[in-house]
């Protein structure tokens, strides 16, 4: 009887705890079962930047501090300008004006003269209300003898600005030109913030900018972040995020904090390994754009070497552009053949390659000019006189230095001897200013929206134009562009110049790097336009953000 109650309880103790483990493991499936259904924990481990705010966070590599608009130094410094401040017309994507706070624009007197209209009811993010003197002062400001920042060029044909009593604003320029249209695109300042009696202080009011843009300026915090906010009651419609935070950041840094959902956007130095590892988060996106600089070498024209076109021809030919981009960019990049300084011109040239890799005829084109290895030395020399050439290369950027490097390289194979000067860009650019002009230098030049070619190939303001190269047909040309508001002329006169551009070779022209960027996915109506930046696109931008 005993033993019969000891295994009945045996089996009641036994039952109990399968039971009991029964329960626990149905507990313990149910829990795991919810925790692998939820979808907030799905889409954070999917993307961990959904658990943020709706504010976008950008990372920049430098962030200076000063936030004068007239002043833009930096990139970084170029976005707040843009988020923070509107210009009277924007260009658009086809390179033509659009409204921004000018209501109107009425062309008298055969374009030397422009009367405009501002929009009304628009205010400044300090409550003061958007008038004819705040334009009036920001062009004073801008034809101030001292002035020498970003947009000085912009108003070089600019004689005076005025304003009438009904709130009109009449813009006299000194002659009819196709660039007139720039000045019309300048930030637009507050009378009321930046009123100065005398200059270095307007210079030194670079603290808290203030403009009628799409966001207000909040906080800034040394050598870490800005911090913009949304502007409700911006004139147009406000933007849906909360706002901005710009983050000082190296790439490196910045790689990292984009992995871990900490930034959403950051630009990437071209690379496949780079770009490789990005494209394995399936939170990101990558746009890859040609860039606003075009990358060359500067030919002294009146040197007694390089004034002989076939000379030039032979240095272009001679070096292997095609191999340079792929080793130096990777890929990220575009031989060009042509030199564009703007980018209206660089949309509507459409020249085929004229000058491809080919060592044997380089040599062949220094034969015909004379140039002959007589003595066997392995230099080439015509009437006693060696083929001898000084490069002056600023070292501060890896591409200058290791395209003068590969260049000299295969120049001497053709029997030319190349002497490489290495200093840093603004020695280089002080000894051109200075007139000290080496045979050969290298420059980069970043196009804006419509700049004329004379700024590099004639006598354009400001002149950039180190090689002696003056042309009068060129000359002709660059006059006639001033004028050719159709597009059709326009890029007709495009065409006849990169054909004589192509016949003349004032410079070598090397490649059209790409700019990457790498977003967050959860970014939504963001992109590119061609020469554009992200602040293009803010906004109308999105944000998917976790509730």
């Amino acid at each position: 009887m005993k033993q019969k109650l000891f295994l009945s309880a045996v089996m009641v103790i036994l039952l109990l705890t399968f039971l009991s483990g029964c329960n626990r493991s149905a507990k313990e499936e149910t829990s795991q079962t919810d925790i692998k259904q939820d979808p907030i924990e799905e889409k954070l481990k999917a993307n961990p930047a959904l658990s943020r705010s709706g504010a976008l966070i950008v990372a920049s590599e430098e962030i200076d501090g000063g936030f004068n608009p007239l002043f833009p130094a930096s990139d970084t410094t170029h976005w707040i300008v843009d988020l923070v401040f509107d210009p009277l017309f924007y260009y658009g994507a086809d390179g033509n004006l659009e409204n921004g706070l000018a209501e109107s624009l009425e062309q008298q007197e055969n374009r030397l003269i422009y009367i405009m209209t501002l929009r009304p009811g628009i205010e400044f993010h300090n409550g003061a209300d958007l008038t004819s003197k705040d334009v009036v002062f920001t062009y004073q400001t801008l034809l101030n003898p001292s002035y020498d920042g970003a947009y000085k060029s912009a108003v070089t044909n600019l004689e005076k600005v005025e304003s009438a009593v009904d709130g009109t604003v009449t813009f006299t320029f000194r002659s009819d030109d196709r660039m007139n249209e720039r000045a019309f695109t300048v930030p637009i300042l507050s009378y009321d913030h930046y009123r100065f009696s005398e200059w270095q202080a307007f210079v030194n009011n670079d603290a808290v900018p203030v403009g009628t843009g799409a966001f207000k300026f909040d906080n800034y915090t040394e050598n870490d972040s800005i911090i913009l906010i949304k502007n409700t009651g911006y004139w147009q419609k406000p933007p849906m995020i909360t706002g901005i935070v710009i983050r000082e950041m190296s790439e490196a840094v910045a790689s990292k904090a984009f992995e871990e959902g900490r930034i959403d956007l950051y630009s990437m130095t071209p690379s496949r390994a780079s770009s490789s590892g990005v494209r394995t988060l399936d939170y990101s996106g990558i746009i890859v754009q040609s860039d606003d600089v075009i990358t060359m070498i500067g030919v002294n024209t009146l040197s007694p070497v390089l004034s002989d076109y076939n000379v030039r021809k032979a240095l272009l030919i001679g070096m292997n552009r095609e191999n340079f981009v792929t080793t130096e960019w990777e890929g990220y990049s575009s031989v060009v053949d042509t030199i564009t300084t703007s980018l209206i011109e660089a949309q509507l040239g459409n020249q085929d390659s004229r000058f491809k890799y080919d060592a044997e005829e380089a040599a062949n084109l220094l034969e015909a000019s004379g140039w002959r290895d007589s003595d066997d030395d392995g230099i080439r020399e015509k009437n006693k006189v060696k083929l001898s050439l000084e490069w002056q290369v600023f070292a501060d950027v890896d591409w200058s230095y290791n395209l003068a490097e590969m260049a000299a390289a295969e120049w001497r194979k053709l029997g030319i001897e190349v002497n490489l000067e290495f200093c840093d860009y603004e020695k280089m650019m002080a000894d051109l200013e200075a007139g000290d002009i080496p045979d050969l230098w290298n420059f980069a030049w970043r196009m804006d929206n419509d700049a004329n070619p004379a700024v590099l190939f004639g006598n354009g303001e400001p002149n950039y134009n180190y090689t002696g190269y003056n042309d009068g047909v060129a000359n002709q040309i660059f006059q006639s562009m001033r004028t050719a508001y159709t597009s059709f002329e326009f890029e007709e006169l495009i065409d006849q110049w990169h054909i004589l551009q192509s016949d003349s070779l004032a410079y070598l022209p090397i490649a059209r790097p790409y700019s990457v960027w790498v977003y967050n996915t959860r970014l939504k109506n963001f992109g590119f336009r061609e020469g554009g930046d992200w602040t293009d696109f803010v906004n109308t931008l999105e944000l998917e953000v976790l509730q």
